[in-house]
């Protein structure tokens, strides 16, 4: 009987608990603006309606990543030298 009366109660759950369930929120669909632009660019490509390397169609898809990874770098050598120069004076 108890297992009855558990069962008729709705379950409480706040939009929080909801949201922290899925990644990127509960209702979210996931597309950014560059991957709807590779998306674009790929069916373009296999249509062939553009000529491009395929190098330059699937940037949207990987060009942002390497950015980020370049800045990275960029700050990290940028580091380096201005440690090694602030050292020798």
């Amino acid at each position: 009987m108890h297992l009855l009366a558990d069962a008729k109660q709705p379950m409480a759950c706040t939009y929080e608990e909801i949201n922290m369930t899925a990644p990127g929120g509960a209702f979210s669909i996931g597309f950014s603006a560059s991957s709807i632009l590779g998306l674009v660019l790929v069916a373009l490509k296999l249509g062939h309606v553009i000529d491009w390397s395929w190098w330059w169609v699937t940037v949207p898809f990987w060009g942002v990543r390497a950015l980020f990874v370049a800045s990275i770098a960029l700050a990290m050598v940028t580091g380096l030298v201005a440690g090694i120069f602030s050292r020798q004076h």
